[in-house]
């Protein structure tokens, strides 16, 4: 008996869209002409944005890695060197910019270090709006310790594929004088550590201390070379900068969406206008809902 309701219900619901389907199938046409034309006519007044993005890899010099022991160079230059508002502040402030893209950097020290914490380092405008990976002016992306920044300051003044690559230069420049910074110390320890062991082997024919030597000279020498300026902290790719177009698709999807969704809304419309013709064909319903309008009158 349940089965036969079940069929009796689908066959009804078949009836109403059979019976309305002039209403379901022309008002998703009707949209989709509306956002087509609507498409066609942004398509044909704007044309495609075009914007520079330049870029660099680099990754920490293998041979530094000898010496610095559990020191995570990569973690400190992502999480503390490139979060560094003073840094980038400085850096800006050299090649004189007074705009990143389409918000002008305050003259007040502290309004800029919000501006700069915002935009290059939370990736947001100043609303707190997020900013997808493509808007935002800086990038920094890390994959199996390779570290890549990508800079994109799309200022319609200024030479943006030139004022990148000196931003990513001092950039640069700065992460170099931090890690030098850093990791000086630890290659002096290292250097000093050994010799000092290397003193006390040349007392002693003891098997532990000579294998100690052997083992630690790879690092030694490395340190060494790097506190002679031998060796880089860094090794880098050149910068790169390509035109990138923005894409459309996100125009499309709404459009597609606004379709499926008038579809929707004309089977929801033929349903209440099946229930309000079969509301007017009962005399105890339309008696109902007189008494109740002349109720509400009173």
């Amino acid at each position: 008996m349940e089965q036969q309701d079940d069929e009796i219900s689908l066959v009804d619901l078949l009836v109403v869209l059979l019976k309305h389907w002039k209403l379901i199938v022309i008002t998703p046409l009707l949209v989709a002409i509306v956002a087509g034309a609507f498409y066609l006519y942004k398509t044909t007044i704007t044309k495609p944005v075009q914007r520079n993005e330049t870029s660099i890899s680099f990754s920490v010099n293998p041979l530094v890695k000898q010496f610095v022991g559990s020191v995570k160079l990569e973690d400190s230059i992502v999480n503390i060197y490139l979060k560094d508002t003073t840094l980038f502040y400085d850096i800006l402030s050299q090649l004189k910019m007074n705009k990143l893209g389409q918000y002008v950097i305050p003259s007040d020290q502290d309004e800029a270090f919000a501006l700069i914490k915002y935009l290059l380092i939370k990736g947001k405008t100043p609303s707190q709006n997020k900013l997808s990976d493509t808007e935002r002016p800086l990038l920094v992306t890390t994959t199996n310790d390779l570290i890549t920044i990508t800079v994109r300051f799309n200022n319609k003044e200024i030479d943006n594929k030139e004022i990148e690559q000196q931003f990513i230069a001092l950039l640069v420049q700065a992460l170099n004088k931090k890690i030098n910074d850093l990791i000086i110390p630890i290659a002096k320890k290292e250097a000093q550590d050994y010799e000092q062991l290397l003193v006390e082997g040349s007392k002693t024919a003891s098997n532990f201390l000579q294998n100690s030597l052997a083992v630690r000279y790879t690092a030694y020498s490395s340190a060494l070379r790097y506190l002679k300026g031998e060796q880089e902290p860094f090794v880098l790719t050149n910068p790169v900068t390509i035109k990138t177009t923005i894409s459309s698709l996100p125009l499309k999807t709404i459009i597609l969406v606004s379709i499926i969704a008038a579809l929707f809304f004309a089977i929801f419309l033929a349903f209440v206008l099946e229930a309000i013709e079969n509301i007017k064909k009962d005399p105890d319903a339309m008696a109902k809902i007189r008494s109740a309008l002349q109720g509400n009158k009173k």
